[in-house]
C-alpha cells in the first residue's frame, strides 16, 4: 500500500493510502507510540474509493479527502496487425480494478463515519484531485491537476492546475462559492496546509509556495535544491516547516510566523 497524506489530530495519526496489493484505498488511525492502525472506512457505501490521496481534519474532527485517479491510471498498448491497431488499456499500477467513482472530495462525519460527497472535479478523466486543508475560518482548499499523467508517463502544461477555494459554512458538508484561489509558480500543487494565521502553503515542485489568503497572491517560495528533488506534502510544528517528497525530507526553521493551529 502507498500512504499518501497524513495529519496528527487528538493524539494520532490519520494516514490516507491509495491501496492495492488487495487492500482497497483507506483512512487509517495510527497510535504513534504503538504504531497500531486501525481502519476508519475504506468505501463508499460499498464502492471501492479510486485512490486516497490526501486529507484534512476540521475542529469538529471531521475528516475531508481527496479520491484521485493517481492510483489508477491507464497504461496505453498499441498494437498493428495487418494494418489495423489494436488498443487495449490495462490498469497496471498500484490498484488493480476500474474505478467505480470519479476524482472527488468526501466529507466524512467521524460521528457516524458517513462519507458524503461533496465535490467532483471538472474535466472528467483528465482532471484529478489532489491535496486539501481546512482553515480555521471555515474555507477549504482543494488543488486539482491534468497536467501530470503516470502511465503513459507525460507532462501536458497547458492543462489546469490550480488552488479553488469554497465555503464550508462552519464545516458543513454543503460546499458553496467556489472560486479560484491561486495557480502555481511552476509545476502543479501537491500537498497543500494552512497555517493559523490563514497563509496557505502548497508544495509545487521545486519547492513550496507560501500564499496571501485574502488576495490569493504568492508571498514567495521556499526551495528544496532543485534536481531531482520534489516536494510532495507538508507539515507544521510552532515555528518549523516539515516538507517531504521525493528525494527527501526537509526541515525549515525559524520562522516567525507561528504555523501550528489550534486544534
Amino acid at each position: 500500500m502507498n500512504a499518501h497524506g497524513c495529519v496528527y489530530y487528538n493524539g494520532s495519526l490519520h494516514v490516507a493510502n491509495d491501496g492495492g496489493a488487495g487492500h482497497y484505498a483507506s483512512i487509517y488511525r495510527v497510535d504513534p507510540h504503538t504504531l497500531k492502525a486501525e481502519t476508519l472506512i475504506n468505501n463508499f457505501y460499498q464502492e471501492p474509493f479510486i485512490g486516497i490521496n490526501d486529507l484534512d481534519i476540521d475542529p469538529n474532527g471531521n475528516i475531508w479527502v481527496t479520491d484521485s485517479m493517481s492510483a489508477w491510471v491507464r497504461s496505453r498498448i498499441s498494437i498493428t496487425i495487418l494494418s489495423i491497431e489494436l488498443t487495449e488499456i490495462k490498469s497496471n499500477y498500484i490498484t488493480t480494478f476500474a474505478p467505480q467513482t470519479g476524482p472527488a472530495v468526501y466529507f466524512i462525519n467521524t460521528t457516524t463515519m458517513t462519507p458524503k460527497w461533496v465535490y467532483e472535479v471538472d474535466g472528467g478523466v483528465d482532471a484529478n484531485t489532489n491535496g486539501i486543508a481546512y482553515a480555521a475560518d471555515g474555507t477549504l482548499y482543494i488543488d486539482t491537476t491534468s497536467i501530470s499523467s503516470g502511465r503513459p508517463k507525460g507532462k501536458f502544461p497547458l492543462r489546469l492546475r490550480a488552488i479553488w477555494a469554497l465555503d464550508t459554512h462552519g464545516g458543513k458538508p454543503q460546499l458553496s462559492n467556489r472560486r479560484l484561489f491561486y495557480n502555481p509558480i511552476s509545476y502543479f500543487c501537491d500537498g497543500v496546509r494552512v497555517s493559523r494565521n490563514g497563509y496557505i502553503f502548497c508544495a509545487t515542485g521545486d519547492g513550496v509556495d507560501v500564499v496571501e489568503p485574502e488576495s490569493g497572491y504568492a508571498l514567495g517560495r521556499i526551495r528544496i535544491g532543485g534536481k531531482a528533488n520534489v516536494a510532495v506534502n507538508i507539515a507544521f510544528e510552532d515555528h518549523t516547516l516539515w516538507i517531504v517528497g521525493k528525494g527527501g525530507v526537509w526541515k525549515v526553521t525559524g520562522i516567525k510566523e507561528l504555523l501550528k493551529r489550534t486544534w
